[in-house]
């Protein structure tokens, strides 16, 4: 379909969706805790054969797309839409949820689940680079096929569904209401400065966050990094743990009043060179925390007993 096109099927909806009003809400039980939402879940395709098919409509497509009511102001609302929003409209439980609102931002919300979020940046930057070069306009052909308009899907509901779905609202609105979204943008300098210093945007990053962190807290924490493995076939992700022992020699450093500059500069470029070093060993594949997950899940599975390793606070204060 062109966007001509696509307009047509989009407006559609937003006329129909406008007439009905709100709907029964089904797909807020998806933003319920996943345990509930899986025994919802069978219980919606027990009731009827109608759900099992609609279900299987949903759950088939390649991603949800969602016409939102909101009208968020700046970036920091449309952040707060895309990590939120109104969770009676989002189908939680798919890989890909793009969500439009009404003043036309575009936002996107991922179940990590099945899906890293880095192939959503970089069809996300695609997108972004593909408007900027056509200058937000259409330069196609303007013609509108006759497509077939969509059909409304529906859920055949029961006594026990209509409870689960209030349940799963009054559930879902606590976990927003626990959310803080703050958005910020440093503008003094970016990775421009950090490259000039030969020092990687990503690891100068992870170094602010444990300063930042241990002055707040003073304390060292867990700190957990997404490595990607995607080079190899099926691969996923690897952890990369960022609180390294340079990088608490840089934190410590960094607030020794009798610490020099150069003293501080050189404990930063061992704790970006070290941290770098690591992410490049997990994205290899010689990383160890998905290694030693899947042998603990393992044992847990089958009955087995758990190996001391797991059991010890190095191995459980991590997770």
């Amino acid at each position: 379909m062109t966007a001509p096109e696509l307009q047509v099927q989009l407006t559609h909806i937003r006329k129909v969706s406008d007439e009905l009003g709100v709907g029964p809400c089904v797909s807020v039980l998806t933003c319920d805790r996943r345990d509930k939402w899986a025994e919802n879940r069978d219980w919606l395709r027990s009731v009827s054969i109608d759900n099992v098919k609609t279900l299987e409509l949903i759950e088939s497509s390649m991603f949800a797309f969602v016409l939102d009511d909101s009208t968020p102001q700046d970036f920091q609302q449309l952040c707060w839409e895309g990590l939120c929003g109104d969770t009676t409209n989002r189908w939680a439980d798919k890989s890909v949820t793009a969500i439009m609102t009404r003043n036309g931002c575009g936002t996107v919300n991922n179940d990590h689940t099945p899906y890293d979020a880095m192939a959503s940046v970089v069809f996300c930057h695609y997108q972004i680079m593909l408007l900027e070069e056509i200058g937000g306009k259409w330069h196609g052909k303007k013609e509108v096929r006759n497509f077939p308009l969509p059909t409304l899907v529906h859920f055949d509901l029961d006594s026990r569904m209509v409870r689960a779905i209030s349940e799963a609202k009054k559930t879902s609105s606590d976990y927003v209401n626990n959310v803080d979204v703050v958005y910020s943008t440093v503008h003094d300098y970016g990775k421009d400065f950090m490259k000039a210093q030969k020092l990687h945007p990503d690891a100068y990053v992870q170094m602010a966050l444990q300063f930042a962190y241990y002055r707040l807290h003073k304390k060292f924490a867990p700190t957990y990094e997404t490595a990607t493995t995607r080079q190899f076939h099926h691969g996923r992700t690897e952890t990369m743990r960022s609180c390294t022992m340079e990088a608490v020699d840089f934190v410590l450093k960094m607030l020794d009043p009798k610490a020099s500059v150069a003293e501080k500069r050189h404990k930063l470029i061992h704790a970006v060179d070290t941290h770098r070093s690591l992410v490049k060993m997990c994205e290899d594949n010689e990383g160890v925390d998905r290694h030693l997950f899947g042998l603990y899940v393992t044992a847990l599975e089958n009955g087995m007993e758990i190996p001391e390793l797991f059991l010890d606070p190095a191995f459980t204060k991590r997770l």
